[in-house]
């Protein structure tokens, strides 16, 4: 596994448990990539002209991230153990609102986007709780037929 420089601020992500699986890059982030976007970066505030869907309001309360996540077919569910024929997301939060969210991969690692920097495969969903991000406060699901045990 090759070490990301970003690691020293996830004190709960240990080297053996996360991947670099991309090159940095600024097309995109943790948000889009939880609702299946590698092509914009989603953020709620206007000043930094970045994408945001039409009609919602410009906002990282988790209502909104859990209404927008809804149009991609996520639905609540109560944690993040792996279920077969499901592909989930995991919101984190502080108290300032929704910071970052993953995405499980069919295996039952997650995926994040590091803002503007890696893509990584992480072993848990508690691995990147800090204090950028906060902890996980929700997850979603959606139906995946094509994931079979």
């Amino acid at each position: 596994m090759s070490k990301c420089e970003f690691a020293p601020f996830f004190p709960k992500l240990r080297e053996e448990d996360y991947e670099k699986k991309s090159d940095q890059t600024d097309a995109y982030n943790c948000i889009a990539y939880a609702m299946g976007d590698e092509h914009k970066y989603w953020w709620p505030t206007p000043q930094y002209a970045c994408y945001w869907p039409p009609g919602f309001e410009r906002s990282n309360a988790l209502p909104v991230l859990k209404k927008i996540a809804e149009l991609f077919r996520y639905r609540d569910c109560e944690n993040g153990d792996s279920e077969v024929g499901y592909e989930k997301i995991a919101f984190y939060a502080d108290a300032t609102g929704v910071q970052h969210a993953a995405r499980q991969l069919q295996s039952g690692m997650w995926k994040s986007k590091i803002g503007e920097l890696e893509d990584v495969e992480h072993t848990t969903v508690e691995s990147l709780e800090s204090k950028d991000y906060g902890t996980v406060v929700a997850y979603m699901k959606r139906p995946r037929p094509d994931w079979t045990a």
